[in-house]
C-alpha cells in the first residue's frame, strides 16, 4: 500500500457522497478541523490519500502512519521537513528513465556535446532494469562503459549491443577503469564500494543508488543526488514534489520503454547535490575541465 499525506488545504478537498445534506457535510468538516481527524480518500488499488486538517500534531500523524503499515509513505512539500519526526525516510534516488534527461540538461547549460561523450556505469548488480538502462543509453550516445565485477553477465550485453552498433567495453579494473571518466553513473553501488575505485576526481557522477554519495576521497567534481522536475497545474500534484507523484503513481506498473516515454517532455528544473540545489554557475564551471580546454 502506498500512501499520499498532505495538509488540508481547502474544503473541498474533502469528498463525501452526493446525497448528504450541505448542512450536514459542514457539520462534518467542522468536527474534522476541531478533533483533527485525518480523512482517508482511496486514490485508486492500492494507493491511498490522507488529509491532515492540522500538521501540528505530528505524534497523531506519526501513530496513524505507523498503524497502515504503508509500502510508502510520500509527505507533500509542506510535510516534508518533518518527515524525521514523522521516521518517514526521504527518497533521494534517482530514477534510472531520466539519466539520459540529465545529461541533456548539463549539455544546455555547459554546451558540452552529450552525444559524444564516453559514458561509464558502475554497477555489482545484473537485472532487467540495469540492462535496459544501459541499453537506452547506448543507443544515443558515442559509448558505454560498464566497470562492474559481474564481468560474465554483461559481456552478454557487451555482445548483443556490439552486435546492433553500439560501441561497449566492459571491465572492472577498479584502478583504472573510472580515471578519467568525466561522467560516472553510478546504478547500485554504496559509498564504500564506490570509495574502493579510483574515480576522476573532476566528475560528475549521477546517483541512482538507495544511498546518497557523500564522501569520495579526493573528489572535487559534481555528485548528483536527486532531480527536481516542473510540476503540474493540478491541485492533488502540486502539493507534492512532481517527481514523487511520477514515480510513485503515474509511472508505477509501467514497462521501461513505457515510462521512457512518459518522461520525455518532462522538464528538469534542478540537479539536488549533498548540500541541496546544485548552482548553474558550478555547473558551468565543469566544462573547461571536461572538455580539457
Amino acid at each position: 500500500m502506498h500512501i499520499y499525506v498532505k495538509e488540508l488545504s481547502n474544503d473541498n478537498e474533502l469528498k463525501f457522497q452526493k446525497n448528504i445534506p450541505k448542512f450536514l457535510k459542514c457539520i462534518i468538516i467542522k468536527l474534522i478541523k476541531i478533533f483533527n481527524i485525518i480523512v482517508i480518500q482511496n486514490i485508486k488499488n492500492d494507493e491511498y490519500l490522507y488529509i491532515v486538517p492540522r500538521i501540528s500534531n505530528l505524534k497523531k500523524i506519526k501513530k496513524v502512519l505507523k498503524k497502515s503499515k504503508a509500502k510508502k509513505v510520500i509527505l507533500s512539500k509542506k510535510l516534508k521537513k518533518y518527515s524525521k519526526e514523522l521516521g518517514i525516510e526521504e527518497n533521494n534516488k534517482i530514477p534510472k528513465y531520466f539519466i539520459y534527461n540529465i545529461l541533456k540538461f548539463i549539455q544546455n547549460i555547459t554546451n558540452i556535446e552529450i552525444e559524444l561523450q564516453s559514458i561509464y556505469f558502475v554497477t555489482n548488480v545484473y537485472n532487467t532494469e540495469n540492462i535496459q538502462t544501459i541499453t537506452n543509453l547506448a543507443q544515443n550516445i558515442k559509448s558505454v562503459n560498464v566497470v562492474t565485477n559481474k564481468i560474465k553477465d554483461y559481456n552478454r550485453l557487451e555482445k548483443k549491443l556490439y552486435d546492433s552498433g553500439n560501441l561497449i567495453a566492459v571491465t572492472n579494473n577498479k584502478r583504472k577503469s573510472l580515471r578519467k571518466a568525466n561522467f560516472i553513473i553510478n546504478l547500485d553501488l554504496t559509498n564504500e564500494e564506490l570509495n574502493s575505485y579510483s574515480i576522476n576526481r573532476n566528475s560528475i557522477i549521477i546517483n541512482c543508488a538507495n544511498e546518497k554519495i557523500s564522501k569520495l576521497a579526493c573528489f572535487n567534481g559534481i555528485a548528483i543526488n536527486n532531480i527536481q522536475i516542473e510540476d503540474k497545474d493540478n491541485e492533488f500534484e502540486n502539493s507534492f514534489d512532481y517527481i514523487d507523484i511520477l514515480v510513485n503513481h503515474i509511472l508505477k506498473g509501467k514497462t521501461y520503454d513505457e515510462g521512457i516515454n512518459i518522461i520525455k517532455n518532462v522538464r528538469i528544473i534542478n540537479l539536488v547535490g549533498n548540500n541541496g540545489i546544485i548552482d548553474k554557475k558550478e555547473i558551468l564551471n565543469m566544462e573547461k575541465i571536461l572538455t580539457n580546454v
